[in-house]
């Protein structure tokens, strides 16, 4: 395969894999996410909740972001620092 799971489609070999993926780390089910954006937009929305309060980089990528935003965070409850400073 040549490109992400929306163009050329899921194998059994990426079924499979996420099925060991899970067996090694002793979880239920894994999951493969496409890319590195998929991963963040996914994985943050996931985890966090319109309760959180979320502290990112302001150089943090922007799939960071749009995760976060997906996650229903309100705006008063993220806050950025300055990337390289206390």
């Amino acid at each position: 395969m040549a490109s992400v799971p929306i163009f050329g489609g899921r194998t059994s070999v990426h079924h499979n894999f996420e099925k060991e993926l899970a067996g090694f780390l002793g979880t239920e089910d894994g999951v493969l996410f496409p890319t590195g954006y998929a991963a963040n937009m996914g994985a943050i929305q996931a985890i966090c909740t319109e309760n959180d309060t979320v502290v990112l980089d302001k150089l943090c990528h922007y799939s960071v972001l749009d995760g976060v935003y997906l996650s229903r965070a309100q705006k008063k409850n993220f806050f950025a620092f300055r990337h390289g400073k206390s």
